[in-house]
């Protein structure tokens, strides 16, 4: 009697082999592992896969960026720009915060978020220490130590969280109860988006995280108002007293 042979198709391949056993054709390594058996006329595939080893690659810690890191362009010196109407608006923008002021020659004065010190370039004749959160611009420490009779904060406090700016707000107060504070917040309108694109920059800005609506609310809320002008409907100029 002549002995039946058993033919099987591999699976991988798709050829019909004689016998049972390792397809001669395929190359791939967990396939010539592959023993093929049979039990009550059932195929039964029994593989060994040994674990897939996979190489840890170790994530690089990013370091923490401050606003100051991440701010575009925000920094440069808008007094000195190439553009002439920037020129223009920067310098009226700070000469009507200075005049809101009403300066004394022996008053101190803080200026706050002083970035690249426009405003001590503006005023040498007076006392002008300015802080800033980078370390590099900053002139003191600890704002908290001064007992400042004026304190100008431009366009500074859109970049801080609201709870932050009550907490600074009520710093102020506990430096002097009689300071006066000089705000310059942008309006981020259509037409403030619009400027900024002429200006080569894009339209809104990341770290502006604090409208000014809701700036003002916290301002009125802790400090009561002396003065204010929408400046050609761009940026908001303020006076306010304790």
């Amino acid at each position: 009697m002549t002995e039946r042979k058993t033919t099987v198709k591999c699976r991988y391949c798709g050829r019909y082999l004689e016998g049972i056993g390792p397809c001669p054709y395929c190359t791939h390594d967990e396939i010539k592992k592959m023993e093929l058996m049979w039990n009550k006329g059932k195929r039964k595939t029994n593989m060994k896969h040994e674990p897939l080893k996979i190489k840890k690659i170790p994530r690089k810690r990013k370091k923490r960026k401050y606003f100051y890191d991440t701010i575009e362009k925000e920094n440069e010196d808008w007094h000195n720009n190439k553009n002439p109407l920037v020129r223009l608006f920067y310098r009226m923008k700070f000469g009507i915060a200075i005049d809101y002021a009403n300066l004394k020659q022996d008053d101190l004065i803080l200026d706050f978020g002083c970035g690249n010190s426009q405003l001590k370039k503006m005023l040498p004749n007076y006392n002008v220490i300015g802080y800033d959160i980078d370390p590099k611009l900053t002139e003191i420490k600890d704002y908290r130590k001064l007992k400042p009779d004026k304190i100008f904060a431009m366009d500074v406090f859109e970049h801080i969280p609201k709870r932050e700016i009550r907490r600074i707000i009520r710093n102020f107060k506990k430096m002097n109860p009689n300071f006066v504070l000089v705000t310059a917040i942008p309006t981020e309108t259509w037409l403030w988006r619009k400027a900024r694109k002429l200006m080569g920059l894009s339209e809104t800005v990341a770290d502006h995280i604090t409208p000014l609506k809701e700036i003002l609310k916290i301002l009125n809320e802790e400090l009561k108002l002396e003065k204010w002008l929408n400046f050609v409907l761009m940026t908001h100029i303020t006076t306010w007293k304790n």
